[in-house]
């Protein structure tokens, strides 16, 4: 048996291959020319680019990839009450008419290679919308994968895969914090408070300009064998630097894996000159 919160009916609810594909399915499903999305930034590429190729000018990641920023609840309530004042569709995840839910098995529960995600909306007449889109583009999900997801999700059995990720969280966002500390002048971040990565910017420490990620992470890679994802190439757009300097640095992994990847760019900071 899978245990759903009371407010989620059945009938809310659509399965697709991961996240992934309910976003771009929802998002191609309902979107078109002359739409408008309102989009966080940085944030994950599909939920804007998927909007812009369908016409419209360019709903909410929460918690915020890569920054790892949650919105307040007072926030999102207020945004919920503004939506539903102007009929407006809130692609996020709080209860609402209007609302479109999507989640997986990836982060959380760390079960990135299950490849199970799912919409949800009270309303009817999107959720018609979007099996009438997934009818054409996923005509059916793995069984081994959905008996995985089905017994991860069961009663007694969902608190452990969660308080396993939440102590690995907090322990290593804790050394996170310690050895960015150590480099006040080389690292600057706003710590997350949620999500299992942060955004983290590397800085020169003669100028205190960001340095040029790429570079950065390509130099760091060669010399030693670990791998940083730049930010500015990864979350930033042709030809701006808004994410200049900027490295998503994921800590949802064991805990001995992390403090040697700590140790080995500590290392590196250390005998460098930027």
């Amino acid at each position: 048996m899978v245990q759903v919160k009371p407010f989620v009916l059945e009938n809310w609810v659509r399965q697709f291959k991961g996240a992934i594909a309910a976003n771009f399915i929802v998002l191609d499903t309902l979107l078109g020319p002359g739409g408008h999305v309102i989009c966080q930034y940085p944030t994950y590429q599909q939920l804007y680019e998927v909007p812009r190729r369908a016409g419209a000018d360019v709903s909410l990641c929460n918690p915020n990839k890569p920054t790892g920023a949650t919105i307040p609840q007072a926030t999102l309530e207020s945004l919920v009450s503004f939506a539903a004042e102007r009929n407006i569709i809130i692609f996020s995840d709080e209860q609402y008419k209007n609302i479109i839910a999507v989640s997986n098995l990836s982060k959380a529960y760390a079960l990135p290679g299950i490849r199970i995600g799912w919409a949800i909306s009270p309303n009817p007449a999107l959720m018609e919308q979007i099996t009438l889109a997934r009818d054409y583009t996923t005509l059916s999900v793995s069984q081994i994968d959905q008996d995985i997801a089905t017994f991860t999700l069961g009663l007694g059995i969902q608190d452990g895969p969660l308080d396993r990720s939440w102590n690995i969280c907090k322990t290593n966002l804790a050394s996170l914090g310690k050895f960015i500390g150590s480099y006040p002048d080389r690292l600057h971040w706003m710590k997350p408070t949620g999500a299992s990565m942060a955004f983290v910017r590397i800085l020169d420490a003669q100028t205190g300009l960001p340095l040029d990620d790429g570079s950065y992470c390509e130099g760091l890679l060669k010399e030693t064998g670990l791998l940083l994802v730049p930010g500015g190439k990864t979350f930033g757009t042709e030809g701006d630097d808004d994410f200049k300097g900027y490295i998503r640095l994921g800590f949802a992994v064991a805990r001995e894996k992390f403090e040697r990847a700590l140790k080995i760019w500590g290392e590196y900071l250390d005998r460098s000159e930027v």
